[in-house]
């Protein structure tokens, strides 16, 4: 399972979607320098996935000003908190 997005941190863009499901993170960190996504932002897992997503922040995604797909965030039964994303326009 992924659990790091260490290696990631000079990424200023994303060109398409970001998702992030079925793996083992529990942060973001390592996002912390986009601030655009040209697609889609869908965070969560299955409903059949057992425990759900084990995210418990989206802490690193603070500075993305601008999602321009859909934003979806389901199944995270850790998640307590969106903001993160309070930079959005």
């Amino acid at each position: 399972l992924l659990t790091s997005l260490t290696g990631l941190d000079n990424l200023t863009s994303i060109g398409g979607s970001i998702v992030v499901a079925g793996n083992g993170l529990t942060t973001l960190s390592g996002l912390e320098s986009i601030t655009s996504i040209n697609g889609g932002l869908y965070i969560g897992s299955s409903p059949q996935s057992i425990g759900g997503n084990p995210l418990t922040s989206l802490s690193g995604l603070d500075n993305v000003s601008s999602i321009l797909g859909d934003l979806s965030v389901g199944w995270n039964n850790s998640l307590t908190s969106l903001t993160a994303l309070e930079n959005l326009n």
